[in-house]
């Protein structure tokens, strides 16, 4: 999982959970058993994972009947490198170094949750949009409809929830879209390639290919790529001057 979706995961989760408390859900029957004498394994229980129509891969994990409360919160995932297989990302689920997972903190809350692979990766925002709607329609074939349905996205997942809950406000009751890049996108990608130009132009041939034109062999190992061959000549101390002058140019924002 990269730092950024790490951190968007985060808020999502602080946001998500903020303001929300586990209350008791009074249902007829035989006495249940205090919440605090369960476990979270005992209050999670993710179902075996299921494929949507359009390709996508589908996860729900439900709380004991007892304490589900009737809403759904559906996770929309961030960008997945578009050489990866189609499958639920599983690192954007929970926080590293034993962290919070969001289904865990989901259905503990006494929510139903769902998420979806989407049915490509890479760019896939409209398959995105798409998926998280069908998911609705899956879950409540299988549990029934729920009482409010919100989404939770970051990063890319982030601008899936903007334009979903903006597209069908008759479905979804409400969403936090966490660090998604819901600006002009044209301008992001112009800025890309104008960064890359003026890389370019003080860093001549390290990078292969040009702003257009990216050599495919090149996606796949691009982490590997950086560190190896591209990171020790910009943060050579003979290059300083260079990478202050791209900076100074490009007005890049710093991760501290």
């Amino acid at each position: 999982m990269s730092r950024w979706i790490r951190v968007c995961l985060t808020l999502a989760i602080a946001l998500a959970t903020l303001g929300s408390a586990p209350a008791a859900f009074a249902q007829d029957g035989p006495e249940q058993p205090s919440i605090d004498s369960m476990t979270v394994d005992q209050m999670v229980n993710c179902e075996p994972d299921g494929t949507q129509t359009s390709g996508a891969v589908y996860r729900i994990c439900m709380p004991p009947s007892w304490w589900y409360n009737g809403d759904l919160v559906i996770y929309a995932h961030g960008y997945v490198a578009p050489y990866e297989p189609v499958a639920i990302p599983e690192d954007q689920l929970c926080l590293p170094d034993n962290g919070p997972c969001l289904p865990d903190i989901i259905n503990v809350l006494g929510y139903g949750f769902a998420t979806t692979s989407y049915s490509t990766n890479g760019l896939a925002v409209q398959q995105g949009v798409a998926d998280v709607v069908d998911l609705v329609n899956v879950f409540a074939q299988t549990h029934g409809q729920p009482n409010h349905v919100y989404l939770v996205g970051v990063s890319e997942g982030g601008l899936v929830t903007a334009l979903t809950t903006e597209q069908y406000p008759n479905i979804f009751d409400g969403g936090v879209a966490a660090c998604g890049p819901v600006g002009d996108f044209r301008y992001q990608v112009n800025y890309f390639g104008n960064f890359r130009a003026v890389f370019d132009y003080f860093y001549p041939g390290l990078i292969p290919g040009d702003p257009v034109n990216v050599p495919p062999a090149l996606v796949p190992i691009w982490e590997d790529y950086y560190q190896t061959d591209i990171k020790p000549v910009i943060f050579d101390p003979a290059n300083a001057s260079k990478l202050q002058q791209v900076m100074a140019v490009t007005k890049a924002p710093v991760d501290p």
